[in-house]
């Protein structure tokens, strides 16, 4: 990763603001712009300094050498406002997202006449566009729980419970070379499938259930994210006609997606599909959201949405209907926006219903 091409783009943004310094807050901007993976806080100004504590000494040094590295004999934020005041400067951007209100009381006493200006989603809006080095370890990520759920998918039975299904998974995705799974896995089964987030129960999957099983992975902080939906058995008799509009409001917004596209349209365009099949009031969250160093960052893709897909964009698509009661299906693909359109970075096959 060129983390110092990052610096600049940041230190660009903040000359048109006339602001020469940035208090990065946040521990994944923190990550983004110097390669650090431990706890600790970043002043970007011309010269950046790393601040941390001996715990990570020696993994800041390593991970950023280019970075001026102060280790915290307090606080980090005190090591922060040690490295504030040493650059003379009178104004000093900070991320109003990951500062708490404590701290800014703290840093706006320490700094006496100097200013602190809120600047927001400054470094969130850069990782947005994801760079090819980016792309490549989420695209890893995705292909490590593919080939985990070749094998996992057709091997869920009746009689484990939602827990130790989330363990063997994780299990499996360690074994095939993931850093960590990129969330809780959710594994819902039965009436808790008609939960879009539902939490892992002892709930032991049985006969004739519908199971949503929604994943990822982790490679070098990387995520990926995927949604598969099955039936152990016989499935209820409505099963079939639910998953195939599903699937089919899937294809609308993917054949919807281009370039310039607002992602307000591809949102709409499943959920036309699923409103003609009697099921709209089912589909009760957005279309999809941005991945990354997160396994939810921007940009959401949902009916509201203000912005356009870019190339750079890494999203998913996935649409879900939800019956409470009787269970829930979610087919959800994660793709890369590129020139020539959608690249599909998942693909562990859905059922042939």
């Amino acid at each position: 990763m060129d983390y110092a091409r990052r610096r600049k783009r940041v230190l660009t943004q903040l000359a048109e603001q006339n602001l020469a310094g940035l208090l990065v807050t946040n521990h994944l901007h923190v990550r983004y712009l110097t390669g650090f993976t431990g706890e600790g806080f970043l002043l970007l100004a011309e010269t950046p300094v790393l601040c941390t504590d001996r715990r990570y000494e020696v993994e800041a040094r390593e991970q950023a050498p280019d970075c001026e590295v102060n280790c915290a004999e307090n606080s980090h934020l005190s090591t922060l406002l040690t490295a504030a005041l040493a650059t003379g400067l009178p104004r000093l951007a900070f991320e109003p997202e990951s500062l708490a209100f404590s701290q800014h009381q703290t840093l706006s006493e320490g700094l006496g006449e100097r200013t602190l200006v809120p600047v927001p989603n400054l470094v969130s809006a850069l990782r947005q566009h994801k760079e090819p080095e980016e792309v490549a370890l989420i695209a890893q990520a995705a292909a490590i729980v593919d080939s985990v759920l070749a094998d996992f998918l057709p091997s869920l039975t009746p009689g484990r419970s939602e827990k130790r299904l989330a363990w063997d998974f994780t299990e499996a995705i360690l074994e095939a070379g993931a850093e960590d799974v990129g969330f809780t896995p959710i594994m819902a089964s039965g009436p808790h499938s008609a939960l879009p987030h539902a939490t892992l129960t002892d709930r032991v999957l049985q006969e004739g259930d519908i199971v949503v099983v929604d994943v990822g992975a982790k490679v070098e902080g990387y995520c990926s994210d995927i949604t598969r939906t099955l039936a152990l058995g016989e499935p209820p008799p409505e099963f079939a006609e639910r998953y195939r509009a599903v699937r089919e409001a899937q294809r609308a917004a993917i054949a919807a997606a281009h370039v310039g596209k607002p992602l307000a349209e591809l949102d709409q365009a499943a959920r036309a599909v699923l409103t003609a099949a009697g099921m709209g009031e089912q589909f009760s969250h957005s279309l999809g959201h941005g991945v990354g160093l997160e396994v939810h960052e921007a940009p959401s893709v949902n009916r509201t949405s203000p912005a356009v897909l870019e190339v750079g964009h890494v999203v998913t698509i996935e649409p879900g209907v939800y019956f409470e009661g009787w269970g829930g299906i979610r087919l959800e693909d994660l793709f890369v926006v590129e020139e020539s359109g959608l690249r599909q970075l998942t693909t562990a096959p859905q059922l042939p219903v």
